[in-house]
């Protein structure tokens, strides 16, 4: 069996991508899982009869929650507010907390 030099090349080379291809799909793989999530970015967040949760990944402005609970494990650019409720912070502010109980 006599094969020639541009089919052997040929192969060979079509045989290299493919491995290449496997170990950069197998490195995105795990670039994926150690990558941190996207950040999400929110303007002004009001939430009136809920209580809220504020993610490491998500940035928000301002916050104003009213009869609920706020916890921030992400971070507010602005002031908290929270009337009738309670805030838990895990995150950041970088503006004042505010948290008003009912008499």
């Amino acid at each position: 069996m006599k094969l020639e030099f541009g089919k052997v090349r040929f192969w060979a080379l079509w045989t290299g991508y493919f491995m290449a291809l496997a170990l950069s799909a197998k490195a995105l793989e795990a670039e994926r899982g150690e990558r941190p999530e996207q950040l999400i970015h929110r303007s002004e967040m009001v939430v009136i009869g809920q209580n809220v949760v504020l993610r490491p990944n998500e940035v928000c402005n301002e916050m104003v929650v009213i009869s609920g609970s706020a916890r921030i494990e992400g971070t507010v650019q602005g002031d908290v507010v929270v009337v009738a409720g309670s805030a838990e912070v895990e995150g950041t502010i970088s503006g004042d907390l505010v948290v008003i109980q009912r008499p």
